[in-house]
């Protein structure tokens, strides 16, 4: 059920990374925040299927004080703090949180 909420995240928002605090679907954050955290628990035709879809499972979530840098950045460059474009969507989902 939640892989195929991932794909559709993924085909609305160009990317796999649901952050923790996506208030629209807390089941699918919360399914992929266990699913990257514990990647032992997973079967390895999972992790395949998963990593080709593009879920990372190197990375953790950003911690607050480098997305507040990077919003700090986006402020910077474009003079405001509200991103809402597709290509800073980490950081408005963020600010929103």
């Amino acid at each position: 059920m939640c892989f195929n909420e991932l794909v559709q995240y993924k085909n609305e928002h160009g990317n796999c990374k649901v952050p923790q605090t996506y208030k629209l679907n807390k089941q699918l954050a919360r399914w992929v925040y266990n699913t990257r955290s514990r990647p032992q628990q997973q079967s390895k035709e999972r992790i395949k299927r998963l990593t080709e879809l593009g879920l990372d499972f190197g990375r953790r979530e950003p911690t607050w004080e480098q997305m507040y840098q990077k919003l700090l950045a986006f402020k910077k460059e474009f003079g405001q703090t509200s991103p809402s474009t597709k290509d800073f969507l980490e950081i408005g989902f963020w600010v929103i949180s």
